[in-house]
């Protein structure tokens, strides 16, 4: 766990966050343990309201859920509450799945100084993540975790690069040109890829083009997909020549978002566009409406009065 680090943890308390009761106690009590080595200050976004000034606990028994969240909202709040400039080593945001349909794209964020961390109570985290929210988590050195006490060894681990996850600590380090690329195991070098990304985006300037190529290359050769990069099923080759023009447009990493506004303020007329039978339809339609006229004559009886 780490030692002698400031940290600030920001509790989202929107009314969501009520069925992850028993979930919080959790993760408070792995601060409070934490906190016998390290300063943790604690920070309470309301729905509606500034932030609540820090205080060195948090009672999840006298809290009150309600209201709507964003990330961006509890941040803003966090970073406008912020009036003495307090210096923290990581932000923790203890939140749930949230809605992403809910949230805003584009939403300008506050600068962070420091990683940030997001965990996602629950077990589930978001289907995806604003586009400037997961640039900033990117940027800062943070990451998501759905438990408390892998993003507090996390942290700990921060001043060696290094990370753990699933089980494993990973850590990049240059190797001599005579060993480079001797591995033969494609499992793992995948997993490697990944990690290997990961300490790209924190080194190089990701702003940049070329950078993006260079991390690109790795993600494409090794068959995995990162914040950089996306898995396409190309199905002809009309498909395949649209690719390569979009790979070699100077745009190529700029995401192009359909919002659907054409249709919904436009849409279609189904009934607008008449359909013109062909000569052949409107001959059958006939001798089976003839047909249907002579069964149903057939079908007639006469019936007796009943008296």
């Amino acid at each position: 766990l780490p030692a002698g680090d400031r940290i600030a943890v920001i509790v989202d308390s929107s009314y969501s966050m009520g069925s992850q009761v028993d979930e919080l106690k959790k993760a408070i009590g792995k601060l409070k343990e934490a906190a016998q080595q390290n300063t943790v200050d604690f920070y309470i976004a309301v729905a509606g309201q500034p932030i609540a000034p820090k205080q060195s606990t948090f009672d999840t028994n006298s809290a009150q859920f309600y209201g709507t969240l964003q990330t961006a909202d509890m941040l803003s709040q966090f970073a406008s509450g912020q009036t003495n400039n307090q210096a923290y080593d990581a932000l923790v945001l203890i939140t749930d799945e949230g809605s992403y349909e809910l949230a805003e794209d584009n939403v300008e964020l506050p600068t962070l100084t420091a990683p940030l961390w997001i965990v996602n109570l629950g077990g589930d985290v978001p289907a995806a993540y604003e586009d400037n929210l997961l640039q900033s988590l990117e940027a800062s050195k943070g990451g998501v975790d759905t438990q408390v006490l892998p993003v507090l060894q996390k942290i700990a681990l921060a001043d060696t690069n290094a990370i753990i996850l699933d089980g494993y600590r990973w850590q990049v380090e240059p190797l001599a040109e005579q060993t480079a690329g001797e591995s033969t195991d494609d499992q793992f070098t995948a997993l490697a890829a990944r990690q290997f990304i990961r300490a790209q985006s924190r080194t190089l300037d990701i702003s940049q083009v070329e950078a993006l190529d260079e991390v690109h290359a790795i993600a494409k050769r090794t068959s995995i997909v990162t914040p950089y990069s996306s898995m396409l099923v190309l199905v002809d080759e009309r498909q395949r020549e649209a690719l390569r023009k979009a790979e070699a447009s100077e745009e190529r990493f700029e995401r192009e978002v359909e919002d659907g506004q054409n249709d919904l303020t436009q849409p279609g007329n189904p009934l607008a566009a008449a359909s013109i039978p062909e000569p052949g339809q409107v001959i059958g339609i006939f001798i089976m409406a003839i047909a249907l006229i002579t069964i149903k004559r057939k079908s007639v009886r006469t019936i007796p009065p009943q008296i």
